[in-house]
Order: structure tokens, then sequence, then C-alpha cells
């Protein structure tokens, strides 16, 4: 592709002898005023301008000095070209940003030489910039993946120590609100199924969704929800990022890992409440046996007081008659004939 060049100098002969020369290897644009030259860096915007320091009007470090503070013009590559040599007219030429200084009369092919240079110059310049700032975008996004990565890491070994299904469903809200997203979770336990949203009351509305999605696939997608399904537990997300496609794809990654701790928690407290129920079980069927067994003891010991009520009353009984019958036979030998 052919380069462009803008000359803009008010001398006409000097106009056509850099045309003469330039044109064979240039796009050649001719201004003979610095409003002019202004005029038409907007509209053909050159890969380079030459450019006269000394032009009624605007003169060239005025021109200068304005295509520098032009975000639109500032990569532009401008050499002065100049019958002027002195130190301090280059110093000039510096202090408004130009990119090379040339004294005149100047031989075409320096000047081409010059001219390719600065463009080479611009184009590797440009390509660094870009490389620049895809590695500083690659580096953004990698460190927002490893910041994430770590909220999902964190939220894993926080769920070994969870003892309650509203305190993990908890922690998982403040994941996900970090992320920026609006949830809903479904917990499917022993004890029936649990509905949590990350705004406090869940619509009855989103509670049929989550329930008929759960026979749908691991993930289902609709406009910016999307649900996903475990077999003790289902996710879904209200706002998914659609317009950030490198942040779309990290949850879709994140979430599963995620929801694989909560499933394989919801398990370990299922197994804990029926353990719980369990001991709780036994324990009340041992008081149950407990108590009948209280009241046996306390049956038999008031059987046994009664027996020994009563064996005592028939001894005494008895020895009450032994000593009437001892009375009545003395009485008897006395009232006999000859007895005294």
């Amino acid at each position: 592709m052919t380069k462009k060049v803008l000359i803009i100098d008010d001398d006409k002969i000097v106009r056509k002898y850099l045309d003469k020369h330039l044109s064979d290897e240039f796009e050649v644009h001719l201004a003979e005023t610095g409003e002019k030259g202004l005029e038409v860096v907007e509209h053909i915007m050159p890969d380079v301008i030459l450019l006269d320091v000394q032009m009624p009007g605007l003169n060239g470090y005025e021109v200068c000095d304005q295509l520098k503070h032009n975000p639109g013009t500032a990569e532009v590559p401008v050499i002065f070209l100049s019958g002027r040599s002195s130190v301090r007219e280059r110093m000039l030429g510096y202090e408004v940003g130009a990119d090379d200084y040339i004294v005149k009369p100047c031989e075409p092919e320096e000047l081409k030489a010059k001219m390719n240079v600065l463009i080479k110059f611009v184009g590797q310049q440009a390509s660094l910039q870009n490389a620049y700032k895809q590695a500083k975008d690659t580096a953004i996004v990698a460190m927002a993946g490893s910041s994430e990565l770590g909220h999902a890491l964190g939220f894993t070994q926080q769920s070994f120590t969870i003892r309650s299904y509203s305190v993990l469903a908890g922690r998982f809200f403040s994941v996900c609100q970090s992320f920026g997203l609006s949830c809903c979770l479904l917990f499917h336990t022993k004890q029936g199924d649990m509905f949590f949203s990350s705004k406090g009351e869940i619509k009855p509305l989103e509670k049929e969704l989550m329930g008929l999605l759960r026979s749908e696939q691991r993930i289902s997608d609709f406009g910016s929800r999307t649900q996903f399904n475990f077999s003790r537990t289902a996710l879904l997300v209200k706002n998914m990022p659609l317009d950030d496609r490198d942040r779309y794809g990290r949850y879709k990654d994140l979430f599963p890992f995620m929801l694989e701790a909560v499933d394989a928690k919801l398990h370990q407290l299922d197994a804990e409440h029926a353990l719980i129920n369990q001991t709780k079980s036994l324990l009340m069927s041992f008081m149950s046996i407990k108590s009948v067994m209280d009241g046996l003891a306390r049956r038999v010991q008031s059987q046994q007081g009664e027996g020994q009520g009563t064996h005592a009353g028939t001894g005494r009984n008895l020895a009450q008659d032994g000593a009437g019958r001892g009375s009545g036979t003395v009485s008897d030998q006395a009232c006999r004939p000859g007895g005294s």
C-alpha cells in the first residue's frame, strides 16, 4: 500500500520539486499554508508530514504544535524543512514535537530514507503499543480470574466447617455478590426442598421455575439467566454478564466447581441430621423404657411392702390365740373337783 506524504510549504518551487522526486514512491498531497495543511491532514491522514518553518499566517512551529496536541494526528511523524540550521531553530522544532529537522536544500534520496525510517518507526511503535495493550488486557483478565478463583477456593475451604443450611447459602451468596451477581439457591435435602435468595425473599415464580428446570440439563441458559443443576442443589443466576464473554465463560467454569462442594456438604449435613434424629429417637426410646422399668420397680416394692405387713399381722394373731388358750386351761383346772 502506497504511503501518503503531506508537504506544507508556501514556496511553490519547493512543492513542485518535492512532488516530482517523491511521487514515484509516495502518494503526494500539497498545501501552501499552515491553515490549509491542517485541513488536509484531517481528510487524508498522511503517514508523514514535510513542514516548512517560515510561512505566512501559521508558521511551521505553530502548525506542528497543533498537530501534536490533536489526538488524531499526534502520532503522525513531522519532518521540518528549513533554510536555517541554527541550534536554536532545531531546539524549537524539538520542543513542539517534531521528529526530524532537515536543512534545505536536501538530497531526495536522503529525504526518502529518513521518511521511510520514521514511517517504519511509527509502525513498530504502534505494534508495540497494541502488544502492550493486549498484554495488559490479558493480565487484567488473568488477575480478575485469579481473584474470582480465590473467592471460589475460599468458599470450598470454609464449607468444611459449616453446620447449617442457611449459613451454607449465605457464604455462597457472599461469593456471588463479590462477582456482582444476583442468585437463588435450591437445596434438595432429606427435610424437604429449601429455597434461598441473595435478595432475601425468593419469588413464588422463581421457586416454580427452579423446580421445573431441575429435570433439565446440567446448565440451562435463557436470556441473561442461567441455572446450574446438581443432584442435591440448583443455582439460578439472574444477571449473567452476556456483554463480557470472558467473565461469562469464567463463571460457567467456577460455579460447577463451587456447586460440587455444596452438593457434598448437603450430603454431609443430611447424614449429620439423620444421625442426630436417630440419636434423639434412641434417647426417647431409652427414656420410655426407663419410665416403664421405674414403674415396674415401684409396683414390686409396693407389693413387697404389702406382703410383709400381712405376715406380721398373721403372727400377732397367732400369738394372741396361743395366749388365750393357755389362760383357759388354767381356769378349767381350777374349777375341777379336787383341784386347788
